[in-house]
């Protein structure tokens, strides 16, 4: 009995062995697919002068820039650009609910805010957001702000 068993095992193993050695029933194709020829044209491509791209005013976080103020051009003027910069620019947009200015630059040093034409409220908290970061702006007893880089790279008021 433990003959039969061995041999029915064996065979077994052989048949398995020789259904995995068999070659395929199918016919060979007599297609032989050949990969895609490539153009050996080259298309000549001109240089295109690439200008820094000025975007609008900063959207605002609240829905489509509600309770933003327009503000008549020429209050935000770029004075520095910085060294080796391809150009560079400067906008900004005035939310007058929240009380909070957002400038948004790219390829500057320094700039200059005029306040005079915002219709800001001193009684209240008044924010600058210069690139994303925010910080208090304090009244001072002038209207026209020169804001620069400093050697550590931060924004600061420059002081007639």
């Amino acid at each position: 009995m433990m003959k039969a068993h061995r041999c029915g095992y064996f065979s077994l193993i052989g048949f398995v062995a020789l259904m995995v050695s068999l070659p395929s029933c199918r016919k060979p194709s007599s297609r032989v697919e050949m990969p895609p020829q490539r153009s050996s044209a080259v298309v000549p491509v001109e240089p295109v002068e690439r200008q820094p791209e000025t975007p609008s005013p900063v959207p605002d976080d609240d829905a489509a820039g509600e309770g933003t103020v327009y503000v008549e051009p020429g209050w935000v003027q770029v004075e520095v650009l910085r060294a080796k910069a391809e150009g560079g620019w400067a906008t900004g947009d005035f939310h007058e609910a929240r009380n909070k200015i957002q400038i948004q630059t790219r390829g500057v040093k320094q700039f200059s805010l005029d306040l005079s034409k915002l219709e800001i409220n001193w009684d209240r908290l008044v924010v600058i957001s210069i690139d994303g970061r925010n910080a208090e702006l304090r009244k001072r007893d002038f209207d026209l702000l020169h804001i620069a880089r400093n050697d550590h790279g931060k924004w600061v008021v420059q002081e007639p």
